[in-house]
């Protein structure tokens, strides 16, 4: 977003042109909508967009910002407080993507665009320190590199799901994740 978001109608128009793009995308293919498609969609001015944001791109990148911060994604990865704690984290993390965003993750899957919200995990992964806390008996050269490791495979898992319809319940899905994060696939080596 190129300006701050400082009153209410400012906040309206911005939420109603990123409602109008992903009405648009559940339509069209993420490469065929312009930003006068999303001008016209929402009844906003293009010189107004531009106010907004860049690009389409950036108004994308700010849809799926909203979402990862949304979903609380540094939070997910506290393995500091038992596994419980984990699965009970991974479990409102699944039923987030779950339903109404389970339809926005699958718009953004079905564009091939899922290389922009693994880029933004990462970022915050690395920003966030995820993983810092994980249990692992892996040695790794850097915090960072533990962080992206666990940003992307878990969000090769969450795409992988979204895109079976979601067969496994949250439930069952947090259940799979926690096993897998509390069992190392490889032993220490000693």
């Amino acid at each position: 977003m190129l300006n701050e978001l400082q009153t209410e109608p400012a906040v309206r128009r911005h939420q109603l042109l990123m409602n109008s793009f992903l009405e648009l995308l559940r339509h069209k293919p993420y490469n065929q909508i312009s930003v006068a498609d999303i001008c016209r969609k929402s009844s906003i001015p293009r010189r107004t967009f531009y106010h907004y944001f860049e690009n389409k791109d950036a108004l994308m990148d700010a849809i799926i910002k909203d979402l990862m911060l949304a979903c609380n994604l540094a939070s997910m990865f506290d393995f500091s407080s038992g596994t419980e704690a984990l699965k009970q984290s991974l479990l409102r993390f699944f039923r987030f993507w779950y339903g109404k965003n389970q339809e926005i993750l699958g718009l953004l899957l079905q564009n091939g665009l899922e290389s922009r919200l693994t880029k933004f995990a990462l970022k915050l992964a690395q920003e966030e320190h995820i993983g810092r806390s994980c249990p692992t008996q892996q040695k790794f050269p850097s915090e960072k590199i533990k962080s992206i490791l666990l940003a992307s495979s878990f969000f090769a898992i969450l795409a992988y799901w979204i895109s079976n319809n979601c067969q496994e319940s949250p439930e069952e899905m947090a259940e799979y994740v926690t096993n897998y994060l509390s069992n190392p696939i490889y032993p220490s080596q000693k």
